[in-house]
Parts: structure tokens; C-alpha cells; sequence
């Protein structure tokens, strides 16, 4: 069988230097021509403008010219290395890619032996091996270099001896066939202190430029060409596509890859409706859009003055370009001036053709705007500003009071400015809970749980506020830990659970004592004492899976301890202060120890003596993990490696290359068949343990990991990471189910034997423990065995649910016992639709012409009537269940009916064309309000007359849900347009509509929180959104799951329902109080 050809377009990474839609730039000759005479060149530029491309496919064009091309990625090399580890991982890539490897690693050692220096060798490998054996020019690629910010030595040293190697020219010819390229997301004084020595000021600065129209035109067009799409329909789409992104590389490949991939894509229109759901009115858009975090991330915390840089921005944005202007040459201003760079280097702003910067593209001008400028102010700026703006509204007022004044009197004067006064403070109050609700949840998001409770503390003693239920679960989110334990002064090594399942040792990672702790949050006991340590003398210790015995490393000496007896029973002599990864393994027969020199010693802890001596030169062994059954190691290197071990015979059995950066942590599952390995990017690994072989991936996390713990049924993976964050795996189908937040990074992670704890102790010396066995979630009944539809939760209250089967079956069940009520018979017409009484007793249910009205508790029937030549499209039964309303699809007419007696007392005819998609009875009864399945009407009936009067609706697809706030005083409407549109009821008329924005697919769900005060949506892009009603402003999102179809909130309590369309239902916030203050 033929494969099939790759796709034409990629989206993100390297492209590969055949890439189809690979575009040609002017950077493409200039860069080539330059390289090609010998000058060093440089490319600085923000992420994802296609650098590390460009010199995939420069690479080969010099090449193809006769050049030597070498290509280094110095992320790959780590950082957590030392200066000769560094110099020695790149010398070695270079000898592989030319076929010199014994040559370099023969001239390394020799120039090691002559006592030099790690640069000096790397030096004398480029001049005295590399060169020699090269014919013709040759070119070394250096990208990432940014990354030499993270290494735990100075990088100036590297960056002069490249520019020596260029002065040298003149008196070394052999040198000028010796060139350099550097590329990275960063500026030269970010990289190298002193600019006497810098590379930069010899080289040439390449500007990597956006797509224009005629180079997309030459290059991409015929990947978006089909059957349906000619020539000027792509030409139209194109210039669209850059309409928004200004040619921006990543942003106009990926709108080019959804173009390619979506038959129906046409006209422009289509391409701002996808660049509308992808990017626009989501509060959650950047964290969401891994391209959109890069840029964030990039301008607030590029190393310049935050507010500087957002002050700058802001004024960029006003003005629609800077105050700045260009300088001269490549010591004009934006390479000098911090704030100019990290606005250029984050990718949000460009340099215009005058030399002022400007926006990069109207996606980043929307997405990045004033409003989102201002709430990243830090804090002394923020409260600079809010200072400002209430100075402002007093001085509004005592203007205000004395044109009043001259007007009507010193009295109403008075009068005036105390009302407007109240008003403007308690509208000043409703914006600050806003804005603290939403720079809460977003410092939840950065773990950073401190600021997200001093947030949160401004409004705990306002009984309004604080009863609110974005605040209660925002409170909940801080204080996840069910038991939080004694601090441990010098941090924690290692904790693990002991024989009984009420206890838990921990290692203080100072003196390496160990304590035990109960699970109810006592202090415990000390267990091992700890080692007197002097000076600055390194130690290191861990923890048998079964915490029966411990290893503790210090000085020059390793010893085993039983910790039951605190007696030792082995001692091993080490080389002084090198211990960086330690592990015991299950049986405690093996004990392996990597050092900070690459080396792997594997102890036979019974007889005391070395069974394997392993060697891994040029990385750090940083984790290291013995198979359940104690016959194979596994280590993991800050070369990306991981390697297995046979620990009888010292055998490699096979090692692999997995991401990139450090294996920072390991585990097996119970059987031994799965590893699961954690990596530097984030990236949870899980490997056959028998081949390596990937078997799936796990992502969620964003930043570095740091421990893996494994539960004994195999079935659940707890990860933690940099990111302050530890997420619960389901093994099986690599989903996170579960996360939690933590102050400081957890270093280390263990499951109880009965897999209902988690425990997690880090650097910081704290000590958590959470509970696993408590759901979130409850599944439909396992006996619906058939597909569902149309599941509601049951008003007020959530604690029942229904759904129709594809069968045309309703069934009935208990949430919180999965209990079935009731299922209608298979012989009874199928239901095609169903509904709740607002008071949840009953549920109706329509056949075709048919009505049946049950006991929404057992399933008796009620009610049941004919309603002849109807074809029932909506219904709605009223808050007492007397009444009953349908819509008729076939003569679009709204009827009402009596329940109990099947009586119609009125009907209405309310438009020839336009049919109703949704009905609900106002909370008092009074009215009965439809909406139009094209959104674009909303009609208001007397249930009793058939009146009715139509209001023009402001929604542009159907209608799915409509509700009311238990206080009566507003009106919700949720539509397939992905729009909210919040009413105010006046005299049971809805007016004043306001447009909500936020979701970017169909809404199908809606309730008001019980006080009126909150509205929460849901639907098909898995958000919850929560919106203050007063202020029409998003102030919370809740994480993502599946496409939400219902919400309820449990009644007199702040705990709510969504319920997916599997029948699903995840629970949200607590039912429990926050501890009073």
C-alpha cells in the first residue's frame, strides 16, 4: 500500500528543508550570500518567524555550493551542566556530523591532558581537527543561544573567543574559511555584559521580515488550490489571511493549514469566522493558544521594566505606532534600549518602514489589547492607576456639584453628589471585584497561591462578595491540600508511605533525619536522626519503594540504614561530594549511584561491594529507577537520554533520544512493563520498558518535570512540575483528572497502597497530602447503554438527570447514586423532546403529537394528551406544572394547555416564517417567552390570552436556552452564535440587552447563580463562563472538559452541576464554608 504524501502545510516547528510551503524571503539570499563570503551573521528574532528553518534550508543551499555546514541546537546540550560538559557536548555533535567523532574525542583528551581550559579545547577541536579535515568554507549554525541564560556559568568567555576567532583572521588565512551564524530569541546585551567582547558588533544582524503578499502568493497558493477553489478564490483567501496576521510565519501557515483542511472554505468571511472562534472573545484565549503564551510570556518576562514596556505598549496601541524612532544602524534603539527590545523580541510589535514600531498584526492588537495592557500592570503601577481613577470620580463630582449649585440650590447640590457619590463607590467596588476575581484566577493559573489569596482576602469581609461563587471556589482552588504537615526546615528529599496506610516518612534533604507523620496532620516522630554535616559538604538520600530501608549519601561515604531498627547495615565509599541521583531498589539488594562525572555505580548492598561500574560521558545521570522487580536500571541524562541496564551482567538492553532537556524523573508501573519518564519541556513520557518505545504521551504540563509516582493499581500517574502544579493521570487514556496547586514546586511524590492519597514534599520543606478517592465526576448509569441526547440536570437542585436515548427512550436517574428512577417503556412512542417544571417535580415529554407529563421522582404518568396534527418542536411546563406550552413545527403556532385536564386555553400565531427553537415560563408565571431559531426575535405571550408582543433579538443563530434569575430582574438567551445576551425584566417585558462575548462555539447551557448576581454558561468549546451581572464582564472561567449541555446549581448551596452530552456530571466548588476570620 502507498503512504499517503505528508501534508503541505506544517504548523510550528522546523521545516524540513523539502517543506512545500516553505516560503522564500529576502533574509533567504541575503543570508546565503553573506554566509557564502565568509561574514559571521546573526538572526534575533521572536519565536515562530521561521529562524530555525531558514537555517535548515540555508544549510543545504550551502552545501549544495560546495560549504561545510554544521548545525548546533544548544538546548539539546542542557544546563544543569558543567563549562566542560557544555564545551564537550558540542564538539562531539560537530565530529558526528562530519564522521570525526575518535578524532575529536582523541584531540579532547589530549588537550585535556596539556591542562587546558574547556573553551580553549573546544577552540583547538574547530582549529586544529574540524578545519583540517574540511575542504572548502565552513559554516557552524548556533541556535537557541538564548538558552545560555539558564547555564549555571557565565557565557561570556563563548562569546568572545567566537569574535577572537574572527580578529584572528589576519594573522590565521585558515580562519577565514571558518564562519558563524547565531540565532536566538533574545538581544546581545541580554547575552554578554561587556560589548568589547561581543560577537554582534563584527557580524552582520539579519532582519527576518514578515510574509509579504507575493511571497505567500508564489509559495502557498498551490497548496490551498482545489477542485472547488480556483486561482482567484485562493487569491482573495490569502490576502485575508494576511489581513490578520500580517504575514506573521506561524499565524499564516496555521490559518493556511485550516483553509487546506476545511472543503468549505471559499470566501474571506470564512476566514474571519474561523479566526473569530480561534482567537477572539475568550477570557481564557491566551492561556489556551500555545502561540498567544508564547508572545505573553515573552514581553512579561523579558528581563526590561514590566511597566516601562506596558506603558510603552499601551501608548504604541493608542497612537498606533511608538514615540520612538530608529536610530543609526544596529545601535539604534531597539537593540539598545530594553524596552524596545522586549516589545520587538516578545513579536508584538514590528518596525515600520520609518522606523517607528507599530502593532505586528490586528490578531495581537485585538487579542493584546488596552484592557489586557493595563491588567498586567504590576501592582505599585496598578495602584498608581486606580488612585487616579478615584481622584478622577471626585473631581467629576465636585464639578458636577457645583454647576448643580448654581442651578438649583446648596441643598440638591448636597443631595445630588451624595447619591452620584454612592453610586460612583459602589460602581468603583463592582469594577475592583471584577478585576481581583479575574487577576485571582489568573495568579491561580501561575500557581501563585499567595497573591491569589491576598486577592481574595480584599473581599472575604464583605458578606456580598464573599458569598459569591467565583469567590467561594477561587478560595477552594487555594486550600485544594486536605492535610498539610509540619514544615521540614531543610526541605524535603524524599517522602514515602509506610507499611500501615496511616503512615508517612520524610527525608529532610539538610541532614537527611527521617520522620514519620500520621495522616491526620500530627507532628509525628523522628524515625532516623539526622548526619552532622559541616560546611558546605553535600548530601543526598532516598527512600526504598516500601520505606523499609534508606540510603543516605554525604561526604565521601554512602550508608544503607534499616529504618525501622535505625541500624546500618552496609557502607560504601564514594567520591567526595558527587552524589546528584540515587535509588534503592524494591527487594533493597540493588543500590545505584550516578555522579555529577557521567558515572552510573550499581552496589550489591548484601555483600557490600561494587557489582557494575557504568559510564556515560558528557551528561548528568538526573534520574535514575530500579524495574519492580530489581533486575534492570534505568537512568535519565540531561542529554535527553534514557537508558536501560541489566543489573546481573551491566548489559545495555536498549537506550533512546525522548524530547528535549533533562529526564529530570522516572517510574515503572507495578508490572514493570511501562516506564514513564518525565521531561525538562513538560512532556510525560510512557515507554515500553522492554524496548523504549513511546507509548503515548501525556501533555498538560508547562514547564519542567520533577517527580513521577505511580499508584499500585497501575492505573493512575501523579506528575508534578516547575509550573507549581501536580496533575493526577489516568494511565490508560493519558487524561489529567485531576490538578492541584502548590505554593512551591513538589520535588517528590508518593500514592498510598490503597491509591486514596497523594502525598508531595519539595525544596520549600512543605509537606501536602490530597485525597484521590474523591470524584469529581459521576458518570450516567451504566445500564443507558444506548447514545444520548438532549441531557438536562433538573432545576433548582441538579440532583437528577435526564436523557433521551437514540431509541427515543427518557430515562431518569439520581446523580449522586447513578440510581435509575424510571425509563419509559420500549413500546411507548418514542420522545423527542423533554423538559422540567422549574421546580424539578416534573418532566414532560413530547411523542410526535403526543404530550406526557411525569413524576419527575418515580416515573408516574400525570398527564397525557393528544395534540392533534402537531409536530412538537419545543415545550416548556410553567413553575406550578399547571400550564403546558409546545410549538407546533408543522404550522408554527404556540400552544397552551392545562396539564391535568389536556384543555387548550389559548394560541398564538407568531410568525409565518420564523420557527421557535426554545420556550420558558417567567419565574412568576405571568409570561411565557420563545425564541426564534434564527436568533433574531424574541416573543413575549400571556399564557392565558395568547397576546404576545415581539422584541427583535440580537443573536444571529438559534436560540438554545433561555433563563431567569430567581429575583426576577433579568433574562438570559444563549444561542449557536456563541453569544450571551443578558435582559433586564421590566414589567415582564425583557429590555436593555447586552451582548456577552466570550465563547468561540454553540452555548446549550445557562443558570444564574441563586442570588442573581453571577450568570454561568456553557457549550460546545468546553468553557464554563461566569459573568458578573451588574458590570456584563466575564469574571471567571472554569478549566475545560467535555462540551457542556446542562447547569444547575445544588440547591441553598454553592456547588454546581454541568453535565456533558455522555450524561456525565462534574461537580464545581464546595458545599462547605470558608473558616470565618
Amino acid at each position: 500500500m502507498t503512504a499517503p504524501p505528508p501534508p503541505f502545510f506544517v504548523v510550528g516547528g522546523t521545516l524540513a528543508q523539502d517543506a512545500p510551503s516553505y516560503v522564500r524571503r529576502e533574509a533567504d539570499s541575503e543570508l546565503f550570500r553573506l554566509l557564502r563570503s565568509g561574514e559571521y551573521c546573526h538572526i534575533l528574532t521572536p519565536r515562530q518567524m521561521g529562524k530555525s528553518s531558514l537555517m535548515v534550508r540555508t544549510a543545504a543551499d550551502l552545501r549544495a555550493a560546495g560549504s561545510v555546514a554544521i548545525l548546533l541546537d544548544l538546548t539539546a546540550l542542557g544546563v544543569n551542566v558543567s563549562p566542560e560538559q557544555w564545551y564537550r557536548g558540542q564538539v562531539r555533535r560537530m565530529g558526528r556530523q562530519l564522521g570525526l567523532e575518535e578524532e575529536v574525542e582523541s584531540h579532547w583528551r589530549t588537550t585535556t591532558e596539556r591542562g587546558l581550559g574547556a573553551y580553549q579545547r573546544w577552540e583547538a577541536v574547530l582549529t586544529e581537527i574540524l578545519l583540517p579535515h574540511c575542504n572548502g568554507p565552513v559554516v557552524v549554525f548556533i541556535d537557541e543561544i538564548d538558552i545560555v541564560r539558564s547555564l549555571p556559568f557565565s557565557a561570556d568567555e563563548y562569546f568572545a573567543g567566537i569574535r577572537q576567532l574572527y580578529n584572528a583572521r589576519t594573522g590565521n588565512p585558515a580562519l577565514k574559511r571558518l564562519t558563524f551564524c547565531l540565532l536566538g530569541v533574545v538581544t546581545p546585551f541580554e547575552l554578554i555584559q561587556d560589548p568589547r567582547h561581543t560577537p554582534f558588533n563584527v557580524g552582520r544582524q539579519i532582519e527576518l521580515r514578515d510574509f509579504s503578499e507575493a511571497e505567500v502568493t508564489v509559495s502557498l497558493a498551490r497548496g490551498l488550490i482545489t477542485a472547488r477553489r480556483g486561482v482567484r478564490a485562493v487569491t482573495q483567501l490569502l490576502r485575508r489571511v494576511l489581513y490578520w496576521t500580517g504575514g506573521q510565519p506561524y499565524l499564516t501557515q496555521r490559518f493556511c493549514e485550516q483553509i487546506a483542511s476545511d472543503s468549505d472554505a471559499l470566501h474571506p468571511r470564512d476566514v474571519d469566522r474561523w479566526c473569530r472562534l480561534t482567537f477572539f472573545g475568550r477570557a481564557d484565549r491566551i492561556a489556551a493558544d500555545d502561540h498567544l503564551l508564547f508572545v505573553r510570556e515573552r514581553l512579561l518576562r523579558g528581563g526590561a521594566d514590566l511597566a516601562a514596556v506596558l506603558i510603552a505598549y499601551q501608548e504604541m496601541l493608542r497612537r498606533s505606532r511608538s514615540f520612538w524612532r530608529r536610530g543609526r544602524g544596529l545601535d539604534d534603539a531597539k537593540e539598545e534600549n530594553p524596552t524596545t527590545a522586549s516589545l520587538r523580541l516578545s513579536g508584538i510589535a514590528r518596525l515600520g518602514s520609518d522606523g517607528m514600531l507599530l502593532p505586528r498584526n490586528r490578531i495581537y492588537r485585538t487579542v493584546f489589547d488596552e484592557k489586557w495592557a493595563a491588567s498586567q500592570m504590576p501592582e505599585a503601577e496598578g495602584r498608581r492607576l486606580k488612585r487616579a481613577y478615584r481622584l478622577g470620580i471626585i473631581r467629576a463630582l465636585i464639578g458636577s456639584g457645583t454647576v448643580t449649585a448654581a442651578v438649583g440650590g446648596l441643598a440638591t447640590v448636597a443631595l445630588l453628589a451624595n447619591a452620584r457619590a454612592r453610586s460612583a463607590e459602589a460602581e468603583t467596588r463592582r469594577q475592583l471585584y471584577v478585576a481581583d476575581m479575574n487577576l485571582a484566577q489568573r495568579a491561580l493559573e501561575e500557581n501563585n497561591i499567595t497573591r491569589a489569596l491576598q486577592l481574595l482576602e480584599r473581599h472575604r469581609r464583605a458578606p456580598a462578595e464573599a458569598s459569591r461563587f467565583e469567590w467561594r471556589y477561587l478560595w477552594e482552588q487555594c486550600h485544594q491540600a486536605a492535610v498539610s504537615l509540619p514544615t521540614q526546615s531543610g526541605g524535603v528529599s524524599v517522602v514515602r508511605f509506610g507499611a500501615g496506610a496511616s503512615e508517612l516518612l520524610a527525608m529532610d534533604a539538610a541532614t537527611l533525619a527521617i520522620r514519620s507523620f500520621s495522616l491526620n496532620g500530627s507532628a509525628g516522630q523522628e524515625r532516623m536522626p539526622g548526619i552532622p554535616l559541616s560546611g558546605k559538604a553535600l548530601s543526598k538520600g532516598t527512600l526504598s519503594p516500601d520505606a523499609t530501608h534508606a540510603a543516605r549519601c554525604f561526604g565521601d561515604q554512602c550508608e544503607i540504614s534499616e529504618v525501622s531498627s535505625a541500624t546500618t547495615i552496609g557502607r560504601f565509599a564514594i567520591r567526595k561530594d558527587s552524589v546528584y541521583a540515587l535509588a534503592l531498589s524494591s527487594d533493597n539488594r540493588w543500590l545505584a549511584v550516578g555522579d555529577i562525572f557521567g558515572g552510573i555505580t550499581i552496589w550489591d548492598v548484601r555483600r557490600e561491594k561494587v557489582q557494575h561500574t557504568l559510564v556515560r560521558e558528557g551528561a548528568l545521570p538526573t534520574a535514575v529507577s530500579f524495574s519492580p522487580d530489581g533486575q534492570r536500571l534505568v537512568l535519565g541524562a540531561s542529554d535527553s537520554t534514557v537508558r536501560a541496564w541489566d543489573c546481573g551482567s551491566g548489559r545495555e538492553i536498549w537506550h533512546k533520544e525522548i524530547g528535549r532537556g533533562n529526564i529530570r524523573a522516572l517510574g515503572f508501573s507495578p508490572d514493570g512493563r511501562v516506564l514513564i519518564a518525565g521531561v525538562r519541556d513538560g512532556t510525560v513520557y510512557l515507554l515500553d520498558a522492554a524496548s523504549g518505545e513511546t507509548v503515548r504521551t501525556m501533555k498538560g504540563h508547562t514547564a519542567s518535570i520533577l517527580a513521577v509516582a505511580v499508584s499500585r493499581a497501575g492505573d493512575t500517574v501523579a506528575t508534578s512540575s516547575k509550573d507549581k502544579t501536580i496533575r493526577v493521570w489516568n494511565r490508560n487514556t493519558g487524561i489529567a483528572g485531576r490538578v492541584f496547586r502548590v505554593e512551591n514546586p513538589a520535588t517528590t511524590l508518593a500514592i498510598s497502597a490503597d491509591g486514596k492519597w497523594l502525598v508531595a514534599g519539595g525544596k520549600a520543606g512543605d509537606i501536602s497530602l490530597w485525597r484521590l478517592g474523591d470524584s469529581e465526576s459521576i458518570e450516567a448509569p451504566s445500564a443507558l447503554s444506548h447514545p444520548l441526547s438532549s441531557v438536562r440536570l433538573s432545576p433548582p437542585d441538579g440532583r437528577f438527570c435526564s436523557a433521551i436515548d437514540n431509541t427515543g427512550r427518557l430515562s431518569v436517574w439520581e446523580v449522586s447514586s447513578r440510581r435509575v428512577v424510571f425509563t419509559t417503556k420500549f413500546d411507548a412512542p418514542p420522545i423527542l423532546t423533554s423538559t422540567y417544571s422549574p421546580d424539578g417535580r416534573r418532566i414532560a415529554g413530547s411523542a410526535d403529537s403526543n404530550a406526557v407529563v411525569y413524576d419527575a421522582s418515580n416515573g408516574q404518568i400525570l398527564s397525557s394528551f393528544a395534540i392533534k396534527g402537531n409536530f412538537i418542536r419545543a415545550m416548556a411546563l410553567s413553575v406550578n406544572g399547571e400550564l403546558f406550552a409546545t410549538f407546533d413545527g408543522n404550522n408554527g403556532t404556540i400552544q397552551v394547555w392545562r396539564t391535568d385536564t389536556g384543555e387548550m386555553i389559548s394560541d398564538c400565531h407568531v410568525s409565518k416564517q420564523k420557527s421557535v427553537s426554545v420556550l420558558a415560563f417567567a419565574a412568576n408565571g405571568e409570561s411565557l417567552i420563545a425564541g426564534s431559531a434564527d436568533g433574531s426575535a424574541i416573543y413575549v405571550i400571556h399564557p392565558r390570552n395568547g397576546h404576545f408582543q415581539t422584541i427583535r433579538g440580537g443573536h444571529t443563530g438559534v436560540i438554545s436556552e433561555i433563563v431567569f434569575s430567581t429575583d426576577g430582574r433579568h433574562m438570559a438567551t444563549v444561542g449557536h452564535d456563541a453569544f450571551v445576551q443578558l435582559w433586564l425584566l421590566q414589567n415582564n417585558l425583557p429590555v436593555k440587552p447586552r451582548m456577552l462575548s466570550g465563547h468561540t462555539a454553540e452555548i446549550y447551557a445557562a443558570t444564574f447563580f441563586p442570588d442573581g448576581k453571577s450568570l454561568l454558561t456553557g457549550g460546545a468549546d468546553r468553557a464554563i463562563r461566569v459573568w458578573d451581572v451588574a458590570t456584563f464582564q466575564e469574571v471567571l472561567a472554569l478549566p475545560k472538559h467535555q462540551s457542556v449541555y446542562s447547569l444547575q446549581f445544588e440547591h441553598n448551596h454553592y456547588r454546581l452541576y454541568s453535565t456533558d452530552r455522555e450524561g456525565t456530571t462534574r461537580f464545581w466548588g464546595s458545599t462547605t464554608d470558608p473558616p470565618k476570620k
